[in-house]
């Protein structure tokens, strides 16, 4: 059998031991014959956490060697043995593994087991030998994983900076091909669309887990190696420009030419969202960084945004936060409420919850804006920085609910948030009675809405899945109220 992927899944019913694994229930380990390498944690409670996710996540390179190596270990030892569930010898508590093995014919072949290392000495050398070959410490595998190795291996990554075509600036991606030659040409995905382009190797430079420039798990990997023939043509959607597109750079040059910043600064936002094009993304950032010379505040802001994001320039947190100082100071509402996002979550650096209270308190006795006010909410809630008071976060989502509508009736893109967080609030009586008929009418909303935000907002996945799980709860309450009538 040739092993194109295996996925292992190890549950382990207690915890033992010291290191990143002693509290973890559940481990998922997937390696391709490519070289790549997904690893996931897990830490499940007694109690049914509606915050459950991995403890332990990342993303790495084994290289196609050692992959190869892992893969021939574990199609060695399963050879011949029999599919699917069977009656195994143990208590219902044993831990156990599930190993799906798929062939280069894209079939599946699954293995249940017993993890012990007592019980089956082959499988407890089959996890020896590949804790030797996977950088990933503290692995259950397929015998529990009591048996913390002296000597752990780190996780290792290949990091390139690249330089896209047709711009000066340049963004780190992971190489799934080993280290790359200064010069080397390559296809990226770039953008929040993942454009397709092409860029050159700056540097290429091999770095442990913690000590990688840019956060793995938020940085993009290269798609292929190409030739330079390849990199000089300009078949690609960002080099090919419509009549249209040449008129607005023909356009942009003689503004900036003049110095009309106020069409300047109008110029870049009606183009703000214009990942297709690489010149005219280039031009926006130009712009708004001349705007910004001027001290205008909306330009830092939107500027801040793109730095923020990752969008057209390297992602730079640092970068965004001065930008969003430097519009906050000039009363800029949503730049408040993105220094206060800032500090909340630790983004240009550690976290501060007394500052991140600070600047939503401004913005929401200020301009009472409905994201600051959920915010707070969501302060009082958990007892960040102030003392938990679930009556007051009730009430300030409430009135984040009225102030998320505009003049014209139009609701902020925060709605979706806010609706969550009251419906929570009606569903288990959080600084309010229960009410679950209007807590599933919330929550319905919001799931919606955060739908609608699925293809430009990496969070919305999460959100949904934690709204589902609401809702679930909320049909489970009136189902039984039903039963009981």
């Amino acid at each position: 059998m040739k092993i194109q992927k295996i996925r292992l899944v190890s549950n382990r019913n207690s915890v033992s031991g010291t290191g990143p694994s002693s509290s973890e229930t559940e481990q998922k380990l997937t390696i391709s014959a490519s070289g790549r390498l997904w690893f996931s944690a897990y830490c499940r409670s007694e109690e049914d956490d509606p915050d459950y996710g991995p403890v332990r996540k990342l993303g790495a390179t084994l290289g196609k060697d050692r992959a190869a190596e892992v893969l021939d270990h574990i199609e060695e030892v399963f050879r011949g043995k029999i599919e699917g569930k069977r009656a195994l010898a143990g208590s219902e508590e044993d831990d156990e593994y599930q190993l799906t093995i798929t062939d280069t014919k894209g079939k599946n072949h699954i293995y249940y087991g017993i993890m012990s290392r007592k019980a089956d000495r082959i499988m407890a050398t089959l996890s020896d030998d590949l804790r030797s070959l996977i950088p990933v410490d503290g692995l259950f595998l397929f015998d529990g994983g009591y048996v913390e190795s002296t000597s752990p291996n780190k996780v290792k990554y290949c990091y390139c900076s690249i330089q896209p075509r047709g711009m000066n600036t340049e963004y780190f991606y992971i190489s799934d091909f080993g280290l790359l030659q200064a010069g080397d040409f390559v296809e990226v995905p770039f953008g929040k669309d993942n454009v397709m382009m092409k860029g050159v190797v700056i540097m290429s430079d091999i770095f442990e887990g913690d000590k990688v420039p840019f956060p793995a798990d938020q940085t993009k990997h290269i798609i292929r190696q190409i030739t330079q023939e390849e990199f000089e043509k300009t078949d690609e959607s960002g080099d090919v420009m419509t009549p249209e597109d040449r008129e607005d750079l023909e356009q942009i040059v003689e503004i900036l030419e003049d110095e009309n910043y106020d069409a300047m600064y109008q110029w870049a936002v009606e183009h703000h969202e214009r990942d297709d094009s690489i010149q005219i993304m280039q031009k926006v950032v130009q712009c708004y960084e001349e705007c910004v010379k001027q001290n205008m505040a909306a330009a830092a802001l939107n500027l801040g945004t793109l730095y923020y994001e990752g969008r057209y320039v390297r992602q730079d947190y640092t970068k965004a936060y001065e930008l969003y100082k430097i519009a906050a100071d000039a009363g800029e509402p949503r730049a408040i409420c993105n220094l206060g996002y800032c500090y909340y979550y630790g983004r240009h650096q550690e976290v501060d919850y007394d500052k991140a209270y600070d600047y939503f308190l401004k913005g929401a006795l200020l301009f009472d804006d409905s994201n600051c006010l959920y915010k707070l909410g969501d302060m009082y809630l958990h007892g960040y920085h102030v003392e938990v008071n679930e009556r007051y976060a009730y009430l300030l989502y409430e009135r984040a609910m009225f102030a998320s509508y505009s003049e014209d009736g139009r609701p902020d893109p925060t709605i979706a948030d806010i609706m969550q967080r009251l419906g929570q609030c009606f569903l288990y009586g959080i600084g309010v009675s229960a009410d679950v008929p209007k807590a599933l009418t919330l929550l319905n909303n919001a799931l919606t809405g955060f739908y609608y935000r699925r293809k430009e907002d990496p969070s919305a996945k999460k959100l949904i899945e934690l709204t589902k799980k609401y809702i679930e709860d909320a049909e489970r309450i009136l189902d039984e109220e039903g039963d009981e009538l």
